[in-house]
């Protein structure tokens, strides 16, 4: 397709009025010369030091490292993320939630490091759709709470997915919470 084909009959007329036209001599340097006036504007080139080039060649390899090492990531996420919209499609949803009280024992980094390894493997699975540790910080609402029926104080969660209640369980129990004396609940999501 063409220009011609592109535009209407009146267009072409003015584009072609445009063509004629001609520029005032000086204009162009009567804008230059304002513009550097406003300083918006360099004639001079300005002088690259080899600082400049060193500064460009690191981020230029920083950058491409990054990519290299983020694209296949971000590539398999988006993968994973379809195969767990399918998944999760036939799937039933269940909730872990962590439970402490006085006798739970454990290092936050050591905790943090084997819990998010235990979500990461099953994550890979297909079964771990997400988890957070919450804070010990809350607040009840309501007059009718009883906290001496708590198992503990719920100190996260994890959302798996499964075929039934007997996998959801078999993931349970593989979870570490329970080697550092916590609870855990499994509960199922229900579909609304």
């Amino acid at each position: 397709m063409t220009v011609n084909e592109e535009l209407s009959v009146m267009e072409l007329g003015a584009f072609s009025n445009l063509k004629e036209v001609q520029i005032p001599p000086g204009l162009e340097d009567t804008i230059v010369d304002r513009l550097e006036l406003e300083n918006m504007f360099n004639k001079q080139p300005k002088e690259i030091t080899m600082n400049h080039w060193i500064y460009t060649a690191v981020a230029s390899i920083a950058f491409f490292v990054i990519g290299y090492y983020v694209a296949p990531s971000v590539s398999n996420d988006n993968k994973e993320a379809n195969n767990q919209e399918t998944m999760t499609s036939q799937q039933t949803k269940y909730a872990i939630l962590l439970f402490e009280d006085e006798s739970f024992r454990g290092d936050d980094q050591e905790l943090v490091s084997e819990y998010s390894a235990w979500g990461s493997d099953w994550g890979q699975k297909g079964k771990v759709v997400g988890g957070e540790k919450l804070s010990y910080v809350s607040k009840w609402y309501g007059d009718k709470f009883d906290a001496s029926l708590s198992p503990g104080t719920l100190s996260g969660f994890f959302i798996i997915q499964a075929e039934d209640y007997e996998e959801a369980l078999a993931i349970t129990e593989t979870h570490p919470h329970t080697n550092y004396g916590g609870r855990i609940e499994l509960r199922e999501i229900e579909k609304l």
